[in-house]
């Protein structure tokens, strides 16, 4: 069965989620996105639970991190899918997501 979500994907996206969401989410993105990349931010122990549970998706990587300052380039993602969405900052959390995703 596949997710709403997935049906969209392309093969070669490149996702970003922010926050850690349930593994049959991540297992599926990373399917539909089989050559592109699936990135997961999370902080605290989330990160290593993420590791964990997706250590053996070759398209995944699970990364600490803050959204307010995303490592990337601009326009690197073609889709950021936010898990969290009540940041301290909404503002600048909205900005870096606008900054790192691919428009067109």
């Amino acid at each position: 069965m596949e997710l709403p979500l997935t049906e969209s994907i392309r093969p070669d996206e490149r996702i970003l989620f922010l926050g850690l969401p349930d593994a049959a989410v991540v297992a599926a993105v990373a399917r539909a996105a089989s050559a592109g990349a699936v990135v997961v931010m999370a902080q605290g122990e989330a990160v290593y639970e993420g590791r964990r549970a997706f250590r053996d998706l070759d398209n995944v990587m699970v990364t600490p991190g803050s959204p307010d300052e995303l490592p990337w380039r601009d326009g690197f993602f073609t889709r950021v899918i936010d898990m969290v969405r009540d940041w301290p900052d909404a503002a600048k959390v909205r900005r870096e997501v606008e900054r790192v995703t691919a428009h067109g």
